[in-house]
């Protein structure tokens, strides 16, 4: 028979510290302190791989030889330039047997440089 004013079987009474505390269950646990913390380490970790294995951006290595046109820097004359044997480094340093307006020269190149 139903009796309305009978104990739900299913309700468990709250387990209760000193001082009238609610003691945290593994649910509590889990939800307030294990995924909170461990759902923002876990994606800084996931986007620091990402980042870690993304290949970083490389200077084009200059072919063996090139044919083009010059500025010298400081008057902006234009000379007809071209390099053979070009030898670079990791670094984009290079050097190379050149010819300048018909006359041969050697060029070294090291540090920064741009292509116009």
């Amino acid at each position: 028979m139903y009796n309305p004013y009978a104990q739900n079987p299913y309700d468990q009474p709250f387990q209760q510290e000193q001082g009238g505390k609610k003691k945290w269950t593994k649910g509590d646990w889990l939800v307030k302190v294990i995924i909170p913390i461990s759902v923002p380490l876990l994606a800084a970790l996931i986007a620091a791989g990402y980042f870690a294995t993304k290949p970083a951006p490389t200077i084009q290595v200059l072919s063996h030889s090139y044919t083009g046109s010059m500025i010298r820097d400081n008057d902006g004359a234009r000379f007809d330039l071209t390099l053979n044997q070009v030898n670079e480094n990791q670094s984009g340093d290079f050097t190379a047997s050149a010819v300048i307006n018909g006359c041969p020269s050697t060029v070294q190149v090291v540090g920064s440089w741009s292509q116009q």
